[in-house]
């Protein structure tokens, strides 16, 4: 494990691991370059409720921050939106775009779980709009305080808690206000190929499935 310096002065980390190499950032130094980010380009971003972020734009700013976004994007992203949203003052959304490297839905593998990557293909199927609940508050029926619980983005399952934050004690609970529409979005089944000049005669048709969310939903 080394230590090395950013370009605005922010130290970060790396280390070696068997299947190659796993970036490790300081929480407080990734939040700061972002913010560093944000008031670099403010007047070049969109002033919608989708913040759009170009990586090779990013990539340019700090090469540390985006192996960081591509390599732990489950830790990165919250990250990176509760900047933006203190440095806009205005909630938004993320969406990055114009990656520096572009897969075929065949190249996909194992490895590639849980990062970040730029997927080209061709929508082939597409389901219906369905809501899905972000989270969900529930209350322990032994102390009476509140946690809150958000759905797996792999199952898109929604559990209670194991234990209860407040006073540890055993998952008894109920779910409050469960009806509440700040909880739910709108997503979409949908999947998705290689287009005909990427794919070889004798090669059979490999499909990715994905879900669409919020915006991103076509009606």
């Amino acid at each position: 494990r080394m230590d090395l310096e950013s370009p605005h002065g922010v130290e970060w980390k790396i280390k070696k691991a068997k299947l190659g190499v796993v970036v490790v950032m300081d929480e407080e130094a990734f939040k700061k370059e972002i913010e560093l980010f944000l008031d670099s380009t403010a007047d070049k971003l969109s002033h919608s409720k989708v913040l759009e972020v170009d990586v090779m734009r990013l990539l340019k700013f700090s090469p540390e921050v985006v192996d960081y976004l591509k390599a732990q994007p489950e830790a990165a992203l919250p990250l990176f939106e509760s900047v933006a949203n203190a440095v806009l003052g205005l909630p938004k959304k993320l969406r990055f775009y114009n990656l520096d490297e572009t897969m075929l839905v065949k190249e996909i593998s194992e490895e590639h779980k849980g990062k970040l990557i730029q997927i080209e293909g061709i929508l082939v199927q597409l389901g219906k709009p369905s809501f899905l609940k972000k989270y969900a508050v529930w209350c322990c029926l032994h102390c009476s305080e509140d946690t809150k619980t958000y759905t797996d983005s792999q199952e898109l399952t929604l559990k209670p808690p194991n234990s209860c934050k407040h006073c540890n004690r055993s998952p008894d609970f109920f779910e409050f206000d469960s009806k509440n529409a700040e909880r739910f979005t709108m997503q979409q089944f949908g999947i998705i190929q290689d287009s005909l000049e990427n794919t070889d005669a004798q090669t059979t048709h490999m499909g990715l499935e994905l879900w669409l969310e919020g915006d991103l939903v076509l009606w």
